[in-house]
């Protein structure tokens, strides 16, 4: 619903960008209906954000942007947990602009601190400028990719009346393993998914540091 204020500003289309994604998905994000969305005239739009491109730059920046700064002087390890479990927190909450956050290579100046903040964290590893680079590619992609999966499953898990059981006829006895996997009930725990990752992460961090 357009909102009723008068005053618009860069922030406030971009909030309302998320309001819309959310709820229509990223593909029902023009600039036609944003302008709807907010009661005003699309070329009011353009006045803020020139193009579509930069609207999208402009989401994953603001997603960023909401990340809090971990304390400087906590160990390397807990601030990458910490600002790589934020990224993947705001991925869940918005899976429509999970895609924007694959494919906008730098953010704007708003989600600068976080960016810098991550690669802060590796140099304090150890790493040099392209290794921080590769850590920041990692523990990003991991985070973004996994919230993409949970939001993929989801969708097909609302898509199917029910789940099939495992272990139905000669499944269990042909495919053990994976019998195993869908009885422990592994694919329906996120938090563990991602403890997990970071830790097995962070290992081959530290490892990577140790070689001389």
């Amino acid at each position: 619903m357009p909102r009723g204020v008068t005053t618009l500003s860069r922030q406030r289309i971009v909030e309302a960008a998320v309001e819309l994604a959310d709820a229509a998905g990223i593909e029902g994000l023009t600039m036609r209906e944003l302008a709807a969305h907010l009661g005003v005239g699309t070329m009011s739009i353009y006045h803020h954000l020139p193009d579509k491109r930069a609207l999208h730059q402009a989401l994953a920046d603001h997603l960023w942007s909401k990340l809090s700064l971990p304390d400087p002087a906590t160990p390397w390890e807990d601030r990458m947990r910490d600002l790589t479990g934020q990224l993947w927190l705001a991925a869940r909450r918005h899976p429509a602009l999970v895609p924007l956050l694959q494919t906008r290579r730098f953010t704007g100046p708003d989600g600068l601190p976080a960016v810098e903040a991550l690669l802060g964290a590796a140099s304090d590893a150890g790493f040099d400028p392209a290794g921080s680079v590769r850590c920041f590619r990692v523990l990003t992609g991991f985070a973004v990719g996994l919230a993409q999966a949970e939001a993929t499953r989801t969708r097909a898990d609302d898509e199917r009346p029910t789940r099939s059981a495992p272990g139905d006829g000669d499944t269990s006895a042909r495919f053990p393993h994976l019998h195993g996997a869908l009885a422990s009930g592994a694919l329906d725990r996120p938090l563990d998914d991602f403890a997990f990752g970071m830790d097995a992460i962070l290992t081959g961090f530290r490892a990577a540091v140790a070689v001389p």
